[in-house]
C-alpha cells in the first residue's frame, strides 16, 4: 500500500484546504504535495493543523476564539513548508514497506 502518491496527496490537500482559510492555487497545492512525499494522510492532516496554527503568528490563544472569519489569517504554502521542515514522518520508508509486507502476508491489504 505505502504512502499516498503525488496525485493522491494533491487530492488529500485539496480536501483539507477546503476547511482552512487559504490563498492556495493549484500550483501551490502541487508544490506542497511534492514536499510531503512519504508522509501519510494522517501526517498531512497534522501538517495542515500546524500550518494553520503557524498562520496565527503572535495572536494569543485567548484572542483566537474572538476573531471573526475575516480576521483569521490565511494559511500559505510557506506555512506548510515551515512545518514540513520541522517534522519527521510517522514511519520511514523501510517501516512502511515492512508494514505492507506484513499486511500482504496476513491478507490484510
Amino acid at each position: 500500500m505505502g504512502p499516498p502518491d503525488l496525485n493522491t496527496r494533491v487530492k488529500i490537500l485539496e480536501t483539507i484546504l477546503k476547511d482552512l482559510k487559504n490563498n492556495f492555487n493549484q500550483e501551490d497545492i502541487r508544490a506542497v504535495a511534492k514536499i510531503t512525499g512519504n508522509f501519510s494522510a494522517s501526517d498531512l492532516g497534522t501538517i495542515a493543523r500546524n500550518a494553520a496554527r503557524l498562520s496565527l503568528g503572535t495572536v494569543t490563544q485567548h484572542l483566537t476564539a474572538t476573531l471573526s472569519p475575516d480576521e483569521i489569517p490565511e494559511v500559505t504554502a510557506e506555512h506548510f513548508s515551515k512545518v514540513v521542515r520541522g517534522l519527521t514522518r510517522s514511519m520511514n520508508v523501510e517501516e512502511m514497506e515492512a508494514m505492507n509486507a506484513w499486511a500482504n502476508r496476513n491478507k490484510l491489504a
